[in-house]
Order: C-alpha cells, then structure tokens, then sequence
C-alpha cells in the first residue's frame, strides 16, 4: 500500500500543470536549498564580514533583555524545568473544557480536514504508510508534515518540512 501512495504523490505533482511544480525539481541543487536555508546562509555571510559590529549588537541585546536570554537560556530551562512542567499541567488542567470545546469546533467546521489528518495518522501508525527520510521539495530530514493537496484523498500525501508545508498552504490559499 504504501509504494502505491507514493507513486501516485509523485504523478500528481509531475503532472502537466501541477499546483505543485517544485516537486518535480526536488532533486535539483537550487531545490534542495529552500528559502529558509538561502537566508541563513546569506545572514551568516553577513555576520562573518561584519562580525564585530554583529557582536557588539548582541552584547546590547542580551543587556537589554536580560530575562528572555535566562528564560531562553538550555541552562536555566534544565534547572527549571520541574516547575515549568509543573506549571505547564496545571495550565492544561484549568483549560481543559476550553481546549475541548475548541476542537469540537474544529471538528464541525472543518470535518474534511480532520477525516485526512486522522487517516494519515492511523496508516502511519499501523505501518501502511511510512514517512520517508526527507522533504520531497527541499530534502529537509527533520519534523515532516502530510501536507494533503486534496482533502478528498486522504492517502495522497507530499511529505514536507515545516517551512515548505507552509508555503504549499499560502500557495494553495493565494
């Protein structure tokens, strides 16, 4: 089952005409650097030729907010992190009839959505469908979203990262 889904992910988006032409060249160099790496590349050009300016703007930040870089800092979560857990619970506790109500809502006003996403998440789990080693645009290997081009065919999914799940959805709303 799962080679079949595969396959017809792949036809689709190498259809004449597609809604998603940046499939096809996924194998290409330009693809697999998508936006967010192309920035981060070119922000860590401009950091090594201007790199005291850069640390002397990062000394001011870290002075003016002193309390985001402790709450931020790995460090300090690790020797907090019992109490945030803490809190973190007790929150979810509290709200727990307001979260409820919200995905009744959800449920009711995007019922495609949710049969789509609980169909590709019961095929993931009972081993129909796997989810592959990389996004199929850009080859990023981490936290992969089924991005569903069409809600009516739940098992027809393009595997995505983070970044180019969300420009498929802007592409889809535009």
């Amino acid at each position: 089952m799962y080679n079949v889904a595969v396959r017809v992910t792949r036809d689709l988006s190498k259809a004449a005409g597609s809604a998603y032409p940046s499939v096809v060249d996924s194998h290409s160099p330009a693809a697999r650097l998508c936006k967010k790496k192309r920035y981060l590349k070119t922000k860590r050009a401009y950091r090594a030729a201007h790199l005291e300016q850069a640390r002397l703007s990062n000394r001011l930040w870290a002075r003016r907010n002193r309390k985001k870089k402790k709450i931020t800092s790995g460090r300090w979560w690790l020797r907090n992190r019992a109490r945030l857990l803490k809190k973190k619970r007790r929150y979810n506790v509290l709200h727990r009839a307001e979260r409820r109500a919200y995905d009744v809502r959800y449920r009711a006003e995007h019922p495609g959505r949710y049969a789509a996403r609980r169909t590709i998440q019961n095929a993931v789990r009972n081993k129909i469908i796997a989810i592959p080693r990389g996004c199929q645009t850009c080859g990023e290997r981490w936290k992969l979203h089924a991005h569903h081009p069409d809600y009516r065919r739940p098992l027809v999914v393009v595997w995505l990262c983070a970044w180019c799940h969300s420009e498929a959805d802007q592409r889809r709303t535009a």
